[in-house]
């Protein structure tokens, strides 16, 4: 809300006082499926893209606007060019935007998205020069910038089977331990499509969603279930072995971890029948892995926190406050 209120205002702000030049980098090829807007149709034949999003090549007394909207309008570019014509609205011809660069907040490190084994099986079905142009769409200068990719360690809701990369029963030793197909199918080479593509640093972090079901208590990689023991135990310690054995084996695909989260929404392991892959921390357990366990492995690996960022949560943000107070205990 406060973003759109913002938007909203200067919007508003600035309507009075520009002379806008709209033009698109390519023109989006509109398709209506009857819910009330279009989309942009990109096949074999055709793709558009936003372009390269940058200041024009003389900046004073210009801004560059993006609008998409219900109409139709799909990141559609406008140079807006301030002037001091009259505002027919009675108001002051000049804004004056003040800046403290004193006064800062929470601090924003990218935008991105999930590389599930579902991107990859659905990037396959399409033609090669497709596949590529929905990266691009993404990661490339021409597309979205984004700058953050999320991989899943093993699988998720997003997969088609339950897996995980040692499903051998008491390998403590983790000698059974190997990426899947998928990784190798679905994840890995579109994670490297994007690297390649991308003119930026891609920052990756993993996340799991269950440990092996030997591993837990419920035997199994859906439901109600956590990790055997106590942290500090053996099954705690095999598991953050596993989870920095994910980041060594990633490494040695070319792709470095940014980061890790220490689980993929812990609270919903409480649920009886969860219908799908989960395990459960409360925020006592979680700070407790982490101190005698993800973190002291973590640090014997080589990635401390100057390394590799750990984040805690990964889960609803009702929860939030009262976890991340927890947990920093």
């Amino acid at each position: 809300p406060l973003r759109s209120t913002m938007g909203d205002y200067l919007l508003i702000a600035l309507v009075t006082l520009v002379a806008a030049v709209s033009y698109t980098s390519s023109k989006c090829w509109p398709r209506d499926y009857g819910f009330g807007s279009v989309v942009c149709v990109c096949n074999v034949r055709y793709c558009d893209f936003l372009g390269d999003v940058r200041r024009p090549p003389s900046t004073r007394g210009k801004v560059v606007a993006f609008e998409s909207n219900k109409a139709g309008l799909r990141f559609d570019r406008t140079i807006l060019h301030l002037d001091s014509k009259h505002d027919p609205y009675g108001g002051n011809s000049t804004v004056v935007l003040q800046i403290n660069p004193q006064k800062t907040y929470q601090m924003i490190f990218g935008f991105g998205g999930a590389f599930t084994d579902a991107v990859g099986i659905n990037l396959r079905k399409l033609p090669d020069n497709m596949q590529d142009d929905v990266i691009k769409s993404y990661y490339s200068k021409e597309g979205l910038e984004y700058t953050i990719g999320r991989i899943p360690i093993a699988s998720t809701d997003f997969s088609v089977r339950e897996y995980t990369y040692d499903d051998v029963p008491n390998d403590f030793g983790l000698a059974n331990f190997n990426l899947s197909e998928e990784d190798f199918q679905f994840k890995i080479p579109y994670i490297k499509k994007a690297m390649s593509m991308s003119a930026n640093e891609i920052w990756f972090f993993g996340s799991s969603w269950s440990a092996p079901a030997w591993m837990k208590t419920s035997n199994s990689l859906s439901g109600r279930g956590f990790l055997k023991g106590e942290p500090g135990g053996l099954y705690y310690k095999t598991w953050a072995r596993y989870i920095v054995r994910f980041v060594r084996e990633y490494k040695r695909q070319g792709i470095p971890m940014w980061g890790l989260t220490t689980q993929n929404e812990p609270t919903s392991g409480f649920i009886p029948f969860y219908p799908w892959q989960t395990m459960g921390f409360s925020p006592q357990s979680e700070r407790d892995f982490i101190k005698l366990d993800l973190g002291p492995e973590l640090q014997k690996a080589g990635y401390g926190p100057s390394r590799l960022r750990l984040m805690i949560l990964d889960d609803n943000r009702i929860v939030l406050r009262y976890w991340a107070k927890v947990v920093r205990s």
